[in-house]
């Protein structure tokens, strides 16, 4: 029997390493958790540390980011204010105010930063960044203060230069007081010109101009006194004034004299109480034409008033015998012969035994029929005619009542405000827009309308409502069956036709009578244009029939034989001078130099240099309107200037510049107008001779 050992092991060793646990022994033993919990802690605080200085930071530049702002709202304020931001002042107010205005500013950034608490680097980022934005606005504040000084010192020193003006035409007729005047415009122009930094040169101009404009101003004055005086000055400035003011005022001054000797005559012929014949007759011989012709027109103003203050004197006295008429037949019916004024008109003499006899037989006046449709017709169509109707006429067949409306109505049409085209008229600029207007034509357009509404409310005696404006302004763009639109028939009519717009407008007036309605615009179109085409169709045949019926002479057109031979004598008659031809002014062969209408026949050269600038400019005036008249070549520079400011600004497409063809060709334009005809037919010279067989017949061209 075997006995078991114990002591041997039962399980065999496989050498795997097996985990042995020490379970009493930790972290807080050995010293490691404090260890480790230091280092955490030492952590967190760092990280504490830089949370708490970047939130500072950002509460810093916050507040730092608030200043701007305000010194932004400041910027707004102090500069952009509607009422009292410094960039909405002007002139004096704004001048020399830069300094106060930027110390304004740098006292508002201290303020700022100095309640902000801000200090350190903080204070310093803040004030970095104010200063960015002060010298954003600085250039700008310097600008406006610069700007506006400059223009406050300008309206200063044209107020002063406009006080010594008008101290100049105060003192326009003693020398020594203009001597001055003028003296304290030159040391004026001296101190601006030290004031804004001017060089020589600058001074000179300014001067030299101030000096033109000192004697203009002076001459002016003494043309609106009529004075012979601004001749004599005139001479003895001429050298100071600028060129272009010369033709001008030479015209002025001729002018001025023509009407100074002119008046002198008229008083002298009105004193020695010639009849009317024998006064005109005296007029007759006078040689000048212009002065003629001035004489004839303030004799014809002065018999006019004399006309006038008499028709006054009549109305009132036929008034007051009425009133005596009238008074006498309440009264005393026996004595109303007696009242009677015998030195009244015959026929208002007449109208009042009328009416005395009819209220004695009847004890009233009845209206009549007629008289009333007269009266109302014309106080409906013809306004400005009915007011100055005498109703006093029509008593013997008005009653009470009705003499007293027609006379009210006269009262209201009398004392009524027309209306007043301004410039701004939305409808009218409506108008302008539609028909394409600008420049001239925008001028024409108002000018026309304005016309157009004057006489419609003379006419109707009341202003024009806006759907009659509408209508008026409606018709302008229509254009006619030949495609020219209507305020152009109405340009070209108002240059045929004296009265041309009152002419229409009785037309307009005559189709309301007939068809008790106004015109549309359509139906306004085509009575302008009727009445326009009319009128220049009639000339155009008028001065074709005369041509046809010129025989050319050799080598000429009719047209040139007619305009030479006839109507520049008859021209002559109506001015009151002789227009000639100047030498080989009519035709002349080729010359080689350059193409002349000369040698076609078509154009004719009329003197000038023997007529006065009024005679030249009216020569002028009456071809640009001549329809056989194609072109007309000048090189004088008086009526180059003066059609040339009354078209505004350029020459009238007839006019040609003759000044440089002069230059290149050594021909004289001044001296005479270069006449260019429109030609119709060819050329007539001899009569034509054509060999038929044994016969020789000559037809004429």
């Amino acid at each position: 029997m075997q006995v078991p050992i114990y002591n041997q092991p039962t399980v065999s060793d496989k050498h795997i390493a097996q985990d042995y646990q020490h379970v009493n022994i930790n972290g807080d033993m050995t010293g490691e958790n404090i260890n480790r919990a230091n280092y955490v802690l030492a952590r967190m605080t760092d990280n504490a540390s830089q949370n708490i200085q970047k939130y500072v930071d950002n509460v810093q530049k916050t507040v730092i980011t608030d200043l701007t702002n305000s010194y932004d709202a400041k910027v707004q304020q102090r500069l952009y204010d509607k009422d009292n931001g410094y960039f909405m002042q002007t002139g004096k107010n704004a001048a020399g105010q830069s300094d106060l205005v930027m110390q304004d500013f740098d006292n508002y950034a201290e303020n700022l930063i100095k309640k902000s608490g801000l200090t350190g680097k903080y204070e310093a980022l803040a004030r970095q960044s104010l200063a960015a934005k002060r010298n954003s606005i600085y250039a700008a504040v310097n600008k406006h203060d610069f700007d506006q000084t400059k223009e406050w010192q300008n309206n200063v020193f044209a107020e002063k230069a406009n006080n010594i003006m008008n101290q100049a035409i105060l003192d326009r007729n003693d020398d020594n007081l203009l001597a001055n005047g003028l003296r304290q415009g030159y040391n004026a122009i001296d101190l601006q010109a030290q004031t804004q930094g001017w060089d020589s040169d600058a001074v000179t101009l300014k001067k030299s101009l101030f000096t033109s404009q000192y004697h203009v101003s002076v001459i002016n004055a003494l043309l609106s006194d009529g004075s012979l005086r601004a001749k004599s000055y005139y001479n003895a400035h001429k050298a100071e004034i600028q060129p272009d003011k010369h033709n001008a005022i030479l015209d002025a001054v001729e002018k001025n004299e023509l009407r100074y000797n002119a008046r002198a005559i008229v008083e002298d012929l009105t004193s020695k109480g010639l009849s009317l014949e024998d006064a005109y007759r005296e007029i007759d011989k006078i040689d000048n034409y212009d002065l003629q012709s001035a004489v004839r027109s303030q004799f014809e103003g002065k018999n006019r008033e004399k006309d006038r203050i008499q028709s006054e004197q009549d109305r009132q006295k036929s008034e007051e015998s009425w009133n005596k008429v009238i008074d006498a037949l309440n009264t005393n019916p026996d004595q109303a012969y007696q009242a009677i004024d015998v030195t009244q008109n015959p026929d208002v003499i007449k109208a009042q035994m009328s009416y005395i006899e009819n209220m004695r037989k009847f004890g009233e006046i009845k209206t009549g029929h007629q008289v009333y449709l007269e009266l109302q017709d014309k106080m409906t169509y013809d306004a400005e005619g009915f007011k100055n109707t005498d109703l006093n006429a029509y008593r013997p067949y008005l009653s009470e009542s009705d003499f007293k409306r027609f006379k009210d109505a006269q009262s209201k049409i009398g004392s009524m405000e027309y209306t007043i085209i301004q410039n701004d008229n939305k409808m009218i600029n409506a108008a302008l827009k539609q028909i394409g207007g600008k420049d001239k034509t925008h001028d024409v357009v108002y000018s026309e309308v304005r016309s157009m509404v004057e006489e419609f409310e003379k006419r109707h005696g009341r202003k024009i409502n806006d759907s009659e404006l509408q209508g008026i302004l409606d018709s302008l763009n229509v254009k006619d069956t030949n495609g020219v639109k209507t305020f152009k028939n109405i340009e070209k009519g108002m240059a045929e036709q004296v009265g041309f717009i009152k002419a229409i407008t009785n037309d307009f007036a005559y189709f309301e009578k007939v068809h008790k309605r106004q015109p549309d615009a359509n139906e306004r179109a085509k009575i302008i244009s009727d009445r326009a085409y009319k009128r220049i169709q009639e000339r155009k045949e008028e001065l074709q029939d005369k041509i046809d019926a010129t025989y050319a002479r050799p080598n000429e057109t009719k047209e040139l034989t007619y305009y030479a031979d006839s109507y520049l004598p008859d021209l002559g008659r109506e001015l009151g001078v002789r227009f000639s031809i100047v030498e080989g002014g009519r035709y002349r062969p080729a010359n080689g130099k350059y193409i002349s209408k000369h040698t076609t026949g078509e154009a004719v050269d009329v003197s000038m240099s023997e007529h006065s600038q009024l005679t030249k400019l009216r020569f002028f005036e009456t071809q640009l309107n001549n329809p056989q008249v194609k072109k007309i070549g000048t090189s004088d520079p008086y009526i180059l200037a003066t059609l040339k400011s009354k078209n505004g600004g350029k020459l009238p497409k007839k006019i040609e510049d003759e000044t440089n063809f002069d230059k290149n060709y050594g021909t004289n334009h001044i001296n005479h107008a270069h006449i260019t005809l429109n030609v119709n037919q060819q050329k007539q010279s001899e009569p034509t001779v054509y060999q038929v067989g044994n016969y020789t017949v000559r037809v004429k061209g």
